[in-house]
């Protein structure tokens, strides 16, 4: 998630770089997308096994 933020940070504007801008923008809004894709599978995971068995399915949800 961190490589994608940087990447949106720093990448100079369309008037420098010109259509390479947006490009990079865009692989980093897909690293950060990807990065929380993954991190999403042991969250529920982690939620799953620490709840209560009354409340599983609302704190994984």
């Amino acid at each position: 998630m961190a490589l994608g933020t940087i990447l949106i940070t720093f990448v100079p504007g369309y008037d420098q770089i010109g259509i390479i801008a947006p490009l990079l923008v865009v692989i980093g809004r897909l690293l950060q997308g990807f990065s929380a894709g993954v991190e999403m599978g042991g969250v529920s995971v982690y939620l799953s096994e620490i709840a209560t068995d009354k409340n599983r399915g609302f704190i994984t949800s």
